[in-house]
Protein backbone atom coordinates (compact mmCIF):
# COMPACT_ATOMS: atom_id res chain seq x y z
CA UNK A 1 0.00 0.00 0.00
CA UNK A 2 1.29 3.37 -0.96
CA UNK A 3 1.47 6.38 1.43
CA UNK A 4 -0.35 9.92 0.29
CA UNK A 5 1.78 12.78 1.32
CA UNK A 6 0.88 16.38 0.71
CA UNK A 7 -2.41 16.08 -0.51
CA UNK A 8 -1.43 14.19 -3.95
CA UNK A 9 1.49 13.95 -3.95
CA UNK A 10 3.35 10.18 -4.01
CA UNK A 11 6.08 8.83 -2.19
CA UNK A 12 7.41 5.08 -3.25
CA UNK A 13 9.30 3.76 -0.82
CA UNK A 14 11.70 1.85 -3.35
CA UNK A 15 15.08 2.13 -4.26
CA UNK A 16 15.58 4.55 -6.21
CA UNK A 17 13.20 6.44 -4.76
CA UNK A 18 9.93 7.84 -6.85
CA UNK A 19 8.23 10.66 -6.75
CA UNK A 20 5.58 12.76 -7.83
CA UNK A 21 5.56 16.68 -7.62
CA UNK A 22 2.37 18.72 -7.76
CA UNK A 23 2.34 22.13 -8.54
CA UNK A 24 1.67 24.15 -5.03
CA UNK A 25 2.74 21.56 -2.80
CA UNK A 26 6.40 21.30 -0.41
CA UNK A 27 8.59 18.71 -2.51
CA UNK A 28 8.05 15.30 -1.61
CA UNK A 29 11.35 14.15 -1.24
CA UNK A 30 13.42 13.51 1.57
CA UNK A 31 15.85 16.21 3.04
CA UNK A 32 19.10 17.12 0.69
CA UNK A 33 16.75 15.63 -2.60
CA UNK A 34 14.97 17.15 -4.36
CA UNK A 35 11.77 15.57 -7.22
CA UNK A 36 13.14 15.63 -10.85
CA UNK A 37 11.85 13.52 -13.87
CA UNK A 38 9.76 11.64 -11.21
CA UNK A 39 12.94 10.57 -9.28
CA UNK A 40 14.31 11.55 -5.80
CA UNK A 41 17.52 12.80 -7.03
CA UNK A 42 20.41 14.44 -4.47
CA UNK A 43 19.57 18.35 -4.18
CA UNK A 44 22.46 20.88 -6.50
CA UNK A 45 24.65 23.03 -3.59
CA UNK A 46 22.78 25.98 -4.97
CA UNK A 47 19.48 26.46 -6.51
CA UNK A 48 19.59 29.97 -9.01
CA UNK A 49 17.27 32.09 -8.13
CA UNK A 50 17.17 35.81 -8.28
CA UNK A 51 20.03 37.57 -6.94
CA UNK A 52 18.98 39.51 -3.62
CA UNK A 53 20.42 41.84 -1.02
CA UNK A 54 20.66 39.67 1.92
CA UNK A 55 24.52 38.13 1.81
CA UNK A 56 23.87 35.10 -0.27
CA UNK A 57 24.66 33.87 -3.54
CA UNK A 58 20.80 33.28 -4.63
CA UNK A 59 21.86 33.14 -8.52
CA UNK A 60 25.12 30.36 -7.92
CA UNK A 61 27.42 32.67 -10.01
CA UNK A 62 30.04 32.94 -6.65
CA UNK A 63 29.41 36.32 -6.76
CA UNK A 64 26.85 37.82 -3.46
CA UNK A 65 24.51 40.52 -3.69
CA UNK A 66 26.08 42.06 -6.90
CA UNK A 67 23.92 44.35 -8.20
CA UNK A 68 23.21 45.71 -4.76
CA UNK A 69 26.17 48.15 -4.81
CA UNK A 70 25.27 51.35 -7.03
CA UNK A 71 28.72 53.23 -6.66
CA UNK A 72 30.82 50.38 -6.55
CA UNK A 73 32.53 50.95 -3.19
CA UNK A 74 32.15 47.16 -1.95
CA UNK A 75 29.07 48.18 0.88
CA UNK A 76 25.47 47.27 -0.65
CA UNK A 77 22.54 49.13 0.83
CA UNK A 78 21.19 46.16 3.42
CA UNK A 79 24.38 45.44 4.31
CA UNK A 80 24.45 41.45 3.11
CA UNK A 81 22.13 41.19 6.84
CA UNK A 82 24.68 43.02 8.58
CA UNK A 83 23.50 46.21 10.15
CA UNK A 84 26.97 47.47 10.62
CA UNK A 85 28.00 47.20 6.75
CA UNK A 86 25.04 49.03 5.60
CA UNK A 87 26.03 51.29 3.06
CA UNK A 88 24.44 54.69 4.61
CA UNK A 89 24.86 56.32 1.07
CA UNK A 90 24.99 53.70 -2.05
CA UNK A 91 24.92 56.62 -4.54
CA UNK A 92 28.34 58.39 -3.50
CA UNK A 93 31.98 55.94 -3.14
CA UNK A 94 33.27 58.05 -0.28
CA UNK A 95 30.87 56.98 1.86
CA UNK A 96 30.68 54.02 3.32
CA UNK A 97 31.13 51.71 6.51
CA UNK A 98 33.71 49.04 7.28
CA UNK A 99 33.75 45.58 7.37
CA UNK A 100 33.08 43.60 10.41
CA UNK A 101 36.60 41.82 9.64
CA UNK A 102 38.39 44.44 9.45
CA UNK A 103 40.31 44.13 6.21
CA UNK A 104 38.29 47.22 4.38
CA UNK A 105 38.31 50.47 6.69
CA UNK A 106 35.45 52.71 6.80
CA UNK A 107 35.47 55.65 4.62
CA UNK A 108 37.64 58.45 5.81
CA UNK A 109 35.26 61.12 7.90
CA UNK A 110 35.52 64.63 5.68
CA UNK A 111 34.41 68.07 6.95
CA UNK A 112 31.65 67.88 4.40
CA UNK A 113 28.16 67.98 6.62
CA UNK A 114 27.98 63.72 6.04
CA UNK A 115 28.38 61.00 7.34
CA UNK A 116 31.42 59.46 5.73
CA UNK A 117 31.83 56.28 7.76
CA UNK A 118 28.10 55.66 8.33
CA UNK A 119 28.44 55.53 11.89
CA UNK A 120 25.44 58.33 12.30
CA UNK A 121 27.47 61.22 12.99
CA UNK A 122 27.78 64.08 11.04
CA UNK A 123 31.69 65.78 11.05
CA UNK A 124 32.56 64.08 14.71
CA UNK A 125 35.55 65.69 16.28
CA UNK A 126 35.60 68.74 14.09
CA UNK A 127 39.06 70.06 15.30
CA UNK A 128 41.11 66.80 13.36
CA UNK A 129 39.71 67.29 10.66
CA UNK A 130 41.07 70.65 8.95
CA UNK A 131 44.50 72.01 8.65
CA UNK A 132 46.02 72.32 12.01
CA UNK A 133 45.09 76.87 12.09
CA UNK A 134 41.73 75.24 10.84
CA UNK A 135 38.24 73.98 12.37
CA UNK A 136 35.46 72.29 10.70
CA UNK A 137 31.79 74.48 10.51
CA UNK A 138 28.30 72.83 9.50
CA UNK A 139 27.88 74.34 6.34
CA UNK A 140 30.93 76.21 5.83
CA UNK A 141 33.61 73.78 6.10
CA UNK A 142 36.99 74.07 6.67
CA UNK A 143 37.49 78.20 8.10
CA UNK A 144 40.10 79.56 10.45
CA UNK A 145 38.32 79.76 13.49
CA UNK A 146 36.75 83.40 14.32
CA UNK A 147 33.86 85.39 16.24
CA UNK A 148 31.41 84.76 13.28
CA UNK A 149 31.77 81.29 13.54
CA UNK A 150 29.54 78.79 16.03
CA UNK A 151 31.60 77.62 18.86
CA UNK A 152 33.94 80.86 18.96
CA UNK A 153 31.31 83.60 19.60
CA UNK A 154 32.31 86.44 21.83
CA UNK A 155 31.95 86.61 25.64
CA UNK A 156 28.54 88.13 26.97
CA UNK A 157 28.79 91.87 26.68
CA UNK A 158 31.52 91.79 23.66
CA UNK A 159 30.37 92.25 20.02
CA UNK A 160 32.41 90.79 17.06
CA UNK A 161 33.45 93.26 14.87
CA UNK A 162 33.14 91.77 11.32
CA UNK A 163 35.05 94.69 9.34
CA UNK A 164 38.11 93.17 11.13
CA UNK A 165 39.86 91.03 9.31
CA UNK A 166 39.47 88.13 10.96
CA UNK A 167 36.95 89.29 12.51
CA UNK A 168 37.41 90.00 15.67
CA UNK A 169 35.86 90.53 19.73
CA UNK A 170 34.89 93.86 21.09
CA UNK A 171 33.86 95.40 24.03
CA UNK A 172 29.93 96.54 23.62
CA UNK A 173 26.68 95.31 21.90
CA UNK A 174 24.34 96.75 19.56
CA UNK A 175 20.60 96.57 20.05
CA UNK A 176 18.13 96.53 17.19
CA UNK A 177 17.86 101.00 17.84
CA UNK A 178 21.50 101.53 18.19
CA UNK A 179 23.05 101.57 15.32
CA UNK A 180 23.61 105.04 13.16
CA UNK A 181 21.78 105.32 9.92
CA UNK A 182 22.02 103.29 7.39
CA UNK A 183 23.89 100.84 9.41
CA UNK A 184 22.08 97.57 10.93
CA UNK A 185 22.52 95.48 13.79
CA UNK A 186 23.88 92.20 13.53
CA UNK A 187 22.00 89.97 15.95
CA UNK A 188 24.65 87.18 15.87
CA UNK A 189 27.44 89.08 16.03
CA UNK A 190 26.22 91.95 18.19
CA UNK A 191 28.01 94.68 15.77
CA UNK A 192 26.53 97.72 13.77
CA UNK A 193 27.19 96.68 10.18
CA UNK A 194 26.64 98.32 7.04
CA UNK A 195 24.20 95.98 4.66
CA UNK A 196 25.70 95.27 1.50
CA UNK A 197 24.79 95.22 -1.93
CA UNK A 198 24.67 91.41 -3.95
CA UNK A 199 28.29 90.21 -5.19
CA UNK A 200 30.16 92.31 -2.10
CA UNK A 201 32.82 90.33 0.12
CA UNK A 202 31.09 89.22 3.18
CA UNK A 203 31.51 87.39 5.99
CA UNK A 204 28.04 87.08 7.96
CA UNK A 205 24.61 86.62 6.23
CA UNK A 206 23.40 90.00 8.30
CA UNK A 207 25.84 91.93 6.48
CA UNK A 208 23.88 91.38 2.92
CA UNK A 209 20.91 93.98 2.48
CA UNK A 210 19.40 90.85 0.35
CA UNK A 211 19.97 86.70 0.05
CA UNK A 212 22.99 85.53 2.15
CA UNK A 213 26.55 85.03 2.30
CA UNK A 214 27.34 82.20 0.31
CA UNK A 215 30.78 81.00 -1.11
CA UNK A 216 31.83 82.09 -4.71
CA UNK A 217 33.01 78.84 -5.70
CA UNK A 218 29.47 77.38 -5.41
CA UNK A 219 28.21 80.59 -8.12
CA UNK A 220 31.31 81.40 -10.35
CA UNK A 221 34.02 79.29 -9.03
CA UNK A 222 35.39 82.48 -7.30
CA UNK A 223 37.02 82.65 -3.57
CA UNK A 224 35.82 83.31 -0.28
CA UNK A 225 31.80 84.41 0.17
CA UNK A 226 29.99 86.89 -1.71
CA UNK A 227 26.63 88.04 -0.89
CA UNK A 228 24.02 86.42 -3.05
CA UNK A 229 20.49 85.97 -3.80
CA UNK A 230 18.75 82.92 -4.43
CA UNK A 231 16.35 82.39 -7.17
CA UNK A 232 14.16 79.82 -9.19
CA UNK A 233 14.06 81.74 -12.56
CA UNK A 234 15.22 84.96 -14.65
CA UNK A 235 11.88 87.11 -13.02
CA UNK A 236 12.95 86.43 -9.46
CA UNK A 237 16.57 88.67 -9.97
CA UNK A 238 16.71 92.61 -9.46
CA UNK A 239 16.41 94.51 -13.34
CA UNK A 240 20.15 93.10 -15.25
CA UNK A 241 20.89 89.74 -13.29
CA UNK A 242 19.75 86.36 -14.60
CA UNK A 243 19.22 83.43 -12.84
CA UNK A 244 22.17 81.10 -13.34
CA UNK A 245 22.39 77.50 -12.21
CA UNK A 246 26.14 76.44 -11.84
CA UNK A 247 27.53 73.14 -12.84
CA UNK A 248 28.07 72.52 -9.09
CA UNK A 249 24.91 72.76 -8.25
CA UNK A 250 24.69 76.19 -6.51
CA UNK A 251 22.00 79.07 -8.24
CA UNK A 252 21.91 82.56 -7.08
CA UNK A 253 20.97 86.13 -8.98
CA UNK A 254 24.49 86.60 -11.40
CA UNK A 255 25.65 89.73 -13.57
CA UNK A 256 26.34 88.34 -17.30
CA UNK A 257 29.70 89.48 -17.03
CA UNK A 258 30.71 87.18 -14.15
CA UNK A 259 29.80 83.83 -16.17
CA UNK A 260 31.46 85.39 -19.21
CA UNK A 261 28.24 86.27 -21.13
CA UNK A 262 26.14 89.76 -21.62
CA UNK A 263 22.92 90.52 -22.63
CA UNK A 264 22.37 91.08 -26.27
CA UNK A 265 18.81 91.72 -28.31
CA UNK A 266 18.38 88.75 -29.28
CA UNK A 267 14.52 87.89 -28.12
CA UNK A 268 13.63 84.26 -26.68
CA UNK A 269 13.16 81.67 -29.01
CA UNK A 270 15.97 83.59 -31.97
CA UNK A 271 18.62 81.53 -33.29
CA UNK A 272 22.07 81.67 -31.87
CA UNK A 273 25.38 80.70 -31.55
CA UNK A 274 26.37 82.43 -28.56
CA UNK A 275 24.59 83.60 -25.52
CA UNK A 276 26.28 87.52 -26.21
CA UNK A 277 23.84 87.57 -28.76
CA UNK A 278 20.76 87.06 -26.51
CA UNK A 279 18.20 89.20 -24.01
CA UNK A 280 19.04 86.10 -21.95
CA UNK A 281 22.19 85.99 -22.18
CA UNK A 282 22.04 81.93 -23.03
CA UNK A 283 22.32 80.28 -26.06
CA UNK A 284 21.26 76.61 -25.47
CA UNK A 285 20.49 74.00 -28.68
CA UNK A 286 21.25 77.13 -30.78
CA UNK A 287 18.01 79.24 -29.53
CA UNK A 288 17.74 81.55 -26.91
CA UNK A 289 16.48 80.71 -23.96
CA UNK A 290 15.59 81.72 -20.42
CA UNK A 291 16.48 78.78 -17.91
CA UNK A 292 14.23 76.86 -15.22
CA UNK A 293 13.89 75.09 -12.35
CA UNK A 294 10.97 73.01 -13.03
CA UNK A 295 8.04 73.08 -15.47
CA UNK A 296 6.13 75.77 -13.44
CA UNK A 297 8.89 78.08 -14.24
CA UNK A 298 8.13 77.95 -18.08
CA UNK A 299 5.25 79.94 -19.63
CA UNK A 300 2.39 77.47 -20.95
CA UNK A 301 3.20 74.76 -23.44
CA UNK A 302 6.69 74.90 -22.98
CA UNK A 303 8.70 72.22 -21.03
CA UNK A 304 11.74 72.44 -18.18
CA UNK A 305 14.07 70.11 -20.11
CA UNK A 306 17.50 69.29 -20.51
CA UNK A 307 19.20 71.28 -23.03
CA UNK A 308 22.79 71.66 -24.73
CA UNK A 309 24.66 75.24 -23.99
CA UNK A 310 26.93 76.55 -27.04
CA UNK A 311 29.54 78.18 -25.58
CA UNK A 312 29.18 78.23 -21.75
CA UNK A 313 29.91 75.68 -18.54
CA UNK A 314 27.89 73.65 -17.66
CA UNK A 315 27.43 72.01 -20.62
CA UNK A 316 24.02 70.87 -19.92
CA UNK A 317 21.06 73.71 -18.31
CA UNK A 318 17.68 73.11 -17.58
CA UNK A 319 15.98 75.52 -19.54
CA UNK A 320 12.38 76.21 -20.74
CA UNK A 321 11.92 74.58 -24.99
CA UNK A 322 8.62 73.62 -26.45
CA UNK A 323 6.40 70.30 -25.15
CA UNK A 324 6.98 68.20 -27.69
CA UNK A 325 5.20 65.48 -25.77
CA UNK A 326 6.73 62.44 -23.89
CA UNK A 327 6.59 60.61 -20.57
CA UNK A 328 6.08 62.79 -17.55
CA UNK A 329 8.60 62.51 -14.53
CA UNK A 330 8.52 59.58 -12.19
CA UNK A 331 7.49 57.02 -15.41
CA UNK A 332 9.29 54.70 -17.16
CA UNK A 333 11.60 55.48 -20.18
CA UNK A 334 14.21 53.95 -22.73
CA UNK A 335 11.74 53.25 -25.64
CA UNK A 336 10.17 56.11 -25.24
CA UNK A 337 11.35 59.30 -24.36
CA UNK A 338 11.04 62.01 -21.53
CA UNK A 339 9.49 65.23 -21.83
CA UNK A 340 12.46 66.64 -19.26
CA UNK A 341 15.04 64.84 -21.58
CA UNK A 342 16.29 63.18 -18.29
CA UNK A 343 16.03 59.51 -19.02
CA UNK A 344 18.07 57.82 -16.31
CA UNK A 345 18.62 54.00 -15.19
CA UNK A 346 17.94 53.66 -10.96
CA UNK A 347 18.37 50.26 -9.68
CA UNK A 348 16.03 51.08 -7.29
CA UNK A 349 13.52 50.95 -9.57
CA UNK A 350 14.60 48.03 -11.56
CA UNK A 351 14.87 50.17 -14.93
CA UNK A 352 15.23 53.39 -16.86
CA UNK A 353 12.95 56.76 -15.54
CA UNK A 354 12.21 59.91 -16.38
CA UNK A 355 13.91 62.81 -13.57
CA UNK A 356 13.00 65.69 -14.33
CA UNK A 357 14.12 69.76 -12.48
CA UNK A 358 12.47 70.67 -9.45
CA UNK A 359 12.60 73.75 -6.94
CA UNK A 360 11.02 71.33 -4.00
CA UNK A 361 9.27 68.00 -3.57
CA UNK A 362 6.27 69.31 -4.00
CA UNK A 363 7.36 69.59 -7.39
CA UNK A 364 7.78 65.66 -7.79
CA UNK A 365 5.12 62.96 -8.08
CA UNK A 366 4.75 61.17 -4.39
CA UNK A 367 6.99 58.73 -5.01
CA UNK A 368 10.03 60.91 -5.43
CA UNK A 369 12.11 63.66 -3.91
CA UNK A 370 13.39 66.89 -5.03
CA UNK A 371 17.48 66.02 -4.53
CA UNK A 372 19.91 66.15 -7.10
CA UNK A 373 21.89 64.19 -9.81
CA UNK A 374 25.03 64.83 -11.75
CA UNK A 375 24.34 64.32 -15.53
CA UNK A 376 27.31 64.61 -18.55
CA UNK A 377 30.72 63.38 -17.97
CA UNK A 378 31.64 61.77 -20.99
CA UNK A 379 34.62 61.89 -23.07
CA UNK A 380 36.57 64.25 -20.43
CA UNK A 381 33.90 66.55 -20.18
CA UNK A 382 32.83 67.89 -16.40
CA UNK A 383 29.61 66.37 -15.04
CA UNK A 384 27.06 69.00 -14.05
CA UNK A 385 25.01 69.11 -10.94
CA UNK A 386 21.58 69.20 -11.35
CA UNK A 387 18.39 69.95 -8.98
CA UNK A 388 15.92 67.02 -9.98
CA UNK A 389 13.40 64.72 -8.48
CA UNK A 390 14.58 61.59 -7.30
CA UNK A 391 13.37 58.16 -6.76
CA UNK A 392 12.48 58.25 -3.07
CA UNK A 393 15.00 55.12 -1.59
CA UNK A 394 14.26 56.46 2.33
CA UNK A 395 10.85 56.64 4.61
CA UNK A 396 12.21 59.74 6.07
CA UNK A 397 9.62 62.19 6.53
CA UNK A 398 11.06 65.06 8.57
CA UNK A 399 11.64 68.51 7.25
CA UNK A 400 13.49 72.26 7.56
CA UNK A 401 14.97 72.70 11.21
CA UNK A 402 13.61 69.31 12.38
CA UNK A 403 16.51 67.21 14.32
CA UNK A 404 18.19 64.43 12.80
CA UNK A 405 21.52 62.58 12.97
CA UNK A 406 21.90 61.05 9.07
CA UNK A 407 19.42 62.06 6.12
CA UNK A 408 17.75 58.97 6.21
CA UNK A 409 15.24 60.47 8.63
CA UNK A 410 14.54 63.82 6.46
CA UNK A 411 12.06 63.66 4.03
CA UNK A 412 14.89 65.65 1.11
CA UNK A 413 17.54 63.18 2.29
CA UNK A 414 19.84 66.09 3.99
CA UNK A 415 21.06 66.47 7.60
CA UNK A 416 22.87 69.97 7.76
CA UNK A 417 24.39 70.40 11.64
CA UNK A 418 21.73 68.08 12.86
CA UNK A 419 18.75 69.75 11.05
CA UNK A 420 17.15 68.63 8.19
CA UNK A 421 17.41 70.85 5.27
CA UNK A 422 14.40 70.85 2.77
CA UNK A 423 15.59 71.28 -0.91
CA UNK A 424 14.97 74.46 -2.21
CA UNK A 425 15.58 77.60 -4.74
CA UNK A 426 14.26 81.08 -3.00
CA UNK A 427 13.64 81.86 0.67
CA UNK A 428 10.20 81.88 0.21
CA UNK A 429 10.16 77.91 0.43
CA UNK A 430 12.32 78.02 3.87
CA UNK A 431 10.51 78.54 7.37
CA UNK A 432 11.31 81.76 9.01
CA UNK A 433 14.62 82.88 9.95
CA UNK A 434 16.24 80.41 7.32
CA UNK A 435 17.27 81.16 4.50
CA UNK A 436 18.13 79.13 0.80
CA UNK A 437 22.06 78.78 0.32
CA UNK A 438 24.53 76.42 -1.11
CA UNK A 439 25.26 73.47 1.11
CA UNK A 440 28.61 71.58 0.28
CA UNK A 441 27.73 67.83 -0.38
CA UNK A 442 31.76 67.34 -1.22
CA UNK A 443 33.98 66.56 -4.07
CA UNK A 444 33.05 70.63 -4.88
CA UNK A 445 29.41 69.65 -5.79
CA UNK A 446 26.73 72.15 -3.87
CA UNK A 447 23.06 71.90 -3.15
CA UNK A 448 20.54 73.97 -2.60
CA UNK A 449 19.16 73.83 1.14
CA UNK A 450 17.25 75.44 3.79
CA UNK A 451 19.41 76.31 6.33
CA UNK A 452 19.20 78.98 9.36
CA UNK A 453 20.44 82.59 8.83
Amino acid sequence: MLPILSGCTLLVADDPIRCVAQPGEPDPCPRARVCVSGFCVPAPECMPTTELCNGIDDDCDSNVDEGHDDDGDGFTWCGGGRVNEVDCDDARADVHPGDASGTRPAAQELCDSRDNDCDERVDEAPETLCAPTEYCFARLGCAPPNCTLPGFECDQGDSCDVAQSPPACVTGVCTPTSCPNGQMCDQSSGSCVLPLPLDSPCVVSAQCAEGACVPARALTGGSGSVCAKACCDDTQCPSGRICWASGNGGRACVLPGTIGSASGAGALGSPCTRGTECASARCLDGVCSQTCSADPSCPSGDSCALLLSDDLDPEQVLACTPDTGGAAVGEACGSTSCASRMCVFRLEVGGSVCLGGCRTTADCPDTMYCGSVMVGGGMGSPRTNIQSCEPRIHSGGATSGESCTTGWSCRDLACVGNRCADTCCTDAHCPTDYTCAPVSRGSGAYEMRCVPR
